[in-house]
């Protein structure tokens, strides 16, 4: 971990490590077992933080994890950003074939944070600025209520954009 300050800035510059395979256990001791039993506990956490925070998590639905391990204690305030912050994920990826099976891992990983970046900034438009199908629960209660006044406000409240389109695309085809 690296914190570059100025000014009133932060730049944070982590290495996540990469997750440690089953089949990199014949390659290493028991001390390395536990490292990897580590890191891999530490980036599910990090995951898990990361989906919570795509889901927009409340007390109620989702305890965001943060403090469950030192890299999401370190990472709370990029987790959970406030004001005008702003956070750049980088994921590296090694360019041999050999390491494919880490590489595609780390584009799962990235795949998820990318999801929450665009679920986070989603959330603040209206539901006339998003595709149907990306609307959140409130983006489409909205939408029914302009559109359809007689609807009761509920009609559809356990539905989110996309599970309503799955529903009448079912419904028409």
């Amino acid at each position: 971990l690296a914190v570059l300050r100025s000014r009133g800035r932060q730049v944070m510059l982590v290495d996540l490590a990469g997750s440690e395979r089953a089949s990199d256990r014949q390659k290493h001791g028991t001390k390395l077992l536990e490292e990897a039993k580590a890191i891999n506990w530490s980036l599910a956490c990090l995951h898990e933080c990361v989906r919570c925070v795509a889901e927009k998590a409340t007390a109620a639905t989702c305890c965001v994890p943060l403090r469950r391990t030192a890299i999401t204690r370190l990472l709370e305030t990029v987790l959970m950003p406030q004001g005008s912050s702003r956070v750049i994920w980088l994921a590296h990826v090694h360019p041999s074939s050999q390491q494919i099976a880490h590489s595609l891992h780390t584009f799962t990983v990235a795949q998820d944070i990318l999801k929450a970046a665009l679920a986070q900034h989603r959330r603040g438009k209206t539901w006339s600025e998003v595709p149907p199908k990306a609307w959140t629960k409130e983006q489409l209660s909205r939408w029914l209520a302009d559109s359809f006044p007689i609807l009761p406000p509920d009609t559809f409240s356990w539905a989110d954009g996309a599970s309503f389109a799955r529903e009448w695309e079912r419904d028409l085809v």
